[in-house]
């Protein structure tokens, strides 16, 4: 959806807005207001998962009746959920985060709801539907997750794997996995320039096992990646804490690798990770063993 195909946009076809313009003022970026139902719009360019889950809409609905029940009773009612999130383009109010939300309310008969609006580009607007749903609502199951990135990677193909992870959700295996995935089936194209973390542009390099030549010149899949200098480091991390080494072998192995990561640089990545869960629990283990035993200890002494 483009900003020029939103003027046709009214929920009947008819190339005329619900609502007109000009009765309000312009609203501004990040305002929090209430909306007329009736003047948001649905687009399927922001819709982060699959269809709506019954249980949740109807959960919801439940809520917001309760909200108004309390309302019309005179008591002091506090609304039960965050502000959806609407695009503010050429005179209409297109949903980006909360169908959930949206749908609930108008399940409970609410004539209003409250909205935070954004102004922004279309871009902008995306990434706001990413972020809101990845943390708001219902917790993403896997088949949201993997709805969300392709969806994400179509609109961002020049972002990194670990700006997918933070924006959208899910493990970086997963990202990369997905990402192989979309470029088999040519549903993805490769860049020749990557977007990270840090807003700053570096070459792509295509993944080792797409290289068509090898050390040897022989062609086919490469060699396994040069983990030696991550051994090194991370021999030097020792004293971090566990979550301050997992970052670290993160960005290790992104930066390694790139933006389509070796299947043997994840397979290391998530093994490595394993081992440092193992350690800390099996420190934290003898830790409480320890000061158990030295409970014991003193209560025979003063016994």
């Amino acid at each position: 959806m483009t900003e020029e195909d939103v003027k046709g946009i009214d929920g009947t076809g008819n190339g005329t807005p619900q609502v007109g313009v000009g009765s309000t003022p312009e609203p501004q970026d990040g305002e929090e207001t209430t909306l007329v139902l009736a003047e948001i719009q649905e687009s399927d360019t922001f819709r982060m998962r699959g269809l709506e889950d019954e249980a949740t809409v109807e959960r919801y609905a439940e809520l917001f009746t309760d909200y108004m029940d309390e309302k019309r009773n005179g008591k002091k009612a506090k609304y039960p959920f965050p502000a959806i999130w609407v695009w503010f383009v050429n005179g209409v109010y297109i949903l980006l985060a909360g169908f959930h939300r949206l749908a609930a309310a108008r399940r409970a008969g609410l004539d209003e709801i409250l909205v935070r609006i954004c102004t922004g580009t279309e871009d902008e607007a995306f990434k706001i539907a990413m972020k809101d749903n990845s943390k708001h609502g219902r917790a993403m199951n896997d088949d949201d997750v993997k709805y969300a990135i392709k969806k994400a990677f179509i609109r961002f193909p020049d972002k990194s794997l670990r700006w997918m992870v933070k924006e959208v959700g899910g493990s970086l295996g997963t990202v990369h996995k997905i990402k192989n995935e979309m470029i088999q089936n040519g549903e993805l194209q490769g860049v020749e320039k990557l977007v990270g973390l840090d807003g700053k542009e570096h070459t792509a390099r295509r993944s080792r096992r797409d290289n068509q030549s090898n050390d040897d010149g022989s062609g086919g899949s490469g060699s396994k990646p040069k983990l030696d200098p991550l051994m090194k480091a991370l021999e030097q991390t020792k004293k971090l804490s566990l979550a301050e080494r997992k970052r670290y072998a993160y960005v290790f192995v992104e930066n390694l690798v790139d933006d389509v990561p070796d299947k043997e640089g994840i397979d290391f990545l998530e093994e490595y990770i394993r081992r440092c869960e193992y350690m800390h629990n099996y420190r934290a283990g003898i830790t409480k063993s320890n000061d158990a035993s030295q409970a014991t200890d003193q209560s025979a002494q003063t016994a």
